[in-house]
């Protein structure tokens, strides 16, 4: 396992410097299961930036200061900073391809 788990306490920590793929999940959520996977493979292939996971269900603070209202959402981060978002299930190419532009900007 190349990610973080996340709470509502440790959240702004694990962020504050660097870039950081935080994957926005639930344990109940059918489409969150499909993405797992892929954010592990990436993970493990990019183990230089922070992957975060962060269970919406156990983390109400951080799932309002950031408006996380549909899951699974991402993250792309950059000290702290969200740079961009996605909702749904992304193929792993494209997952890629953000993270690509949040390093290369």
């Amino acid at each position: 396992m190349a990610y973080i788990d996340a709470n509502d306490k440790n959240f702004h920590d694990i962020v504050a410097k660097g870039v950081s793929v935080v994957d926005c999940y639930g344990d109940h959520c059918n489409p969150c299961r499909i993405l797992t996977p892929i954010f592990e493979e990436i993970s493990t292939k990019m183990d230089y930036l922070n992957f975060v996971k962060l269970n919406t269900e156990h983390n109400p603070e951080i799932t309002r200061e950031y408006s996380i209202y549909s899951i699974p959402t991402l993250l792309f981060m950059r000290d702290g900073e969200v740079v961009e978002r996605t909702v749904g299930v992304l193929p792993k190419e494209m997952i890629e391809e953000y993270i690509a532009a949040l390093l290369y900007e």
